[in-house]
């Protein structure tokens, strides 16, 4: 193997990358930040705003990890739960922009 581990075999081995062509659009912190958002429900100060970014932060990442699936690797199925949840929580706050704000969120 000429001085690479196996660890680095498996890193490196198409089976185990993602298929996406760029980078996630987000981080993890921010794609965290807009899972586990809580908008006040008495539409308080900049809660459409923040509800707005938290939707667009999951659109974008939803859309990314999609593309990035691998059914090749190990993490498929939990990279397919990631998904789940990530639409979980972007249908509660589509809800939540309609019932706070009015209307569908824009894009």
């Amino acid at each position: 193997m000429g001085g690479a581990t196996l660890i680095d075999w498996g890193m490196n081995n198409e089976f185990e990358r993602g298929r996406a062509k760029t980078k996630a659009p987000y981080t993890h912190d921010e794609e965290n930040e807009a899972l586990y958002f809580t908008p006040d429900p008495f539409g308080g100060k900049d809660t459409c705003k923040k509800l707005q970014q938290a939707i667009i932060v999951l659109r974008a990442q939803i859309a990314w990890r999609q593309t990035d699936l691998n059914s090749l690797s190990s993490t498929y199925s939990t990279h397919k739960t990631r998904i789940a949840i990530l639409i979980a929580a972007l249908i509660k706050l589509e809800r939540a922009y309609r019932d706070i704000c009015g209307g569908d969120c824009p894009a």
